[in-house]
């Protein structure tokens, strides 16, 4: 409890852009974290040179990130008041992420002739949705 109320206070007294900045370095590290899990959760689907081929979707998906939740607004928005058009964002701005991270993948994947399955886009929509949702909880 006291643990709890002290963390509180102390995101609390961090001015408004750390605290922007704090927001989007956790949403970079969960897209990130999507495409590694997308990896893990496909694993027939990723073997051999797609993998090595496609390392630098990682920090792509970083970026695609936070820029398209940018734009969307979803760091203006204060939690407390927080309702259904907020995760409605959350969810349109990941289909977004990753209509953009599949257009430059099967781009690139076409230029190298590999092929890129295309259910991992839903896998990868799916867990960004899920991790941006929960870490503004």
């Amino acid at each position: 409890m006291f643990n709890e109320v002290y963390e509180k206070k102390m995101i609390e007294q961090l001015n408004r852009p750390t605290r922007y900045i704090l927001a989007m370095l956790v949403d970079a590290v969960t897209a990130s974290t999507a495409v590694v899990l997308t990896y893990f959760l496909n694993p027939r689907d990723f073997e051999g040179p797609v993998v090595s081929q496609l390392w630098w979707l990682i920090l792509v998906a970083g970026v695609a990130a936070v820029s398209v939740f940018s734009l969307a607004g979803l760091y203006r928005t204060i939690l407390r008041f927080a309702g259904a058009l907020f995760f409605t964002k959350v969810i349109l701005s990941s289909v977004i992420v990753t209509s953009v991270i599949a257009a430059v993948t099967f781009g690139y994947l076409r230029y190298v002739n590999l092929s890129f399955p295309l259910s991992s886009t839903a896998t990868f929509a799916m867990l960004l949705s899920i991790g941006a949702s929960c870490s503004r909880l």
